[in-house]
């Protein structure tokens, strides 16, 4: 098809009438269905966020909250949540960022001390838990439950953390892994009943 005018387009141009940007002033042409459409018209995107009195985000419908993490004005449909928690992120990200920055070193959960033999974990816990297992058998000492090599759980009747020994076999029982759910929930409840 040949380039040129079209009498179709050309009586589209034709019909155009000249409005004034309602934020810079400038006359722009525009259709005239879409000029009686609204009663504020704008020459371009950046105009018309100029001329908001709002942010973007403050025009849906929400409660506004602050993200602790980068500090972002931000929207949330489900206001309950707001209420409820201390600290609110605009997403993962945030959250994670936040968590790093905030649960390090002696602030961390796990946490345990500075002079600790955590390092311990190596060959020599391994040949220990080894030769336990032959000594005692493949079963969970609670429920007597049988289970074979990595289904056994060695635990720490007192905790590490509480100055339980680490390679005293007294001090350690092997559990299956719902036995020593229960015997961990248990730990956390004591640790947060003598805390509070």
């Amino acid at each position: 098809m040949p380039k040129g005018i079209y009498p179709k387009n050309q009586a589209k141009k034709a019909t155009r009438i000249t409005v004034a940007c309602n934020a810079c002033g400038k006359l722009f042409k525009k259709q005239p269905g879409q000029a009686k459409k609204s009663v504020h018209h704008y020459c371009s995107p950046s105009c018309y966020k100029k001329k908001q009195k709002l942010p973007q985000v403050m025009r849906k419908s929400g409660t506004l909250y602050t993200c602790d993490s980068c500090g972002k004005i931000q929207i949330s449909e489900r206001g309950r949540h707001l209420t409820r928690n201390t600290y609110h992120f605009c997403n993962r990200m945030c959250r994670s960022a936040w968590d790093r920055e905030h649960f390090k070193g002696a602030n961390s959960p796990s946490y345990l001390g500075p002079n600790t033999d955590y390092r311990l974990f190596g060959r020599p816990w391994h040949r220990f838990r080894k030769q336990l297992l032959v000594e005692r058998g493949e079963r969970c000492e609670v429920c007597s439950k049988p289970a074979k090599g990595r289904g056994l759980h060695l635990h720490h009747k007192t905790s590490r953390r509480r100055g339980g020994a680490m390679f005293d076999p007294e001090n350690l029982i092997f559990l299956c892994s719902s036995c020593h759910r229960k015997e961990t929930i248990q730990e956390i409840k004591a640790i947060t009943m003598t805390s509070s």
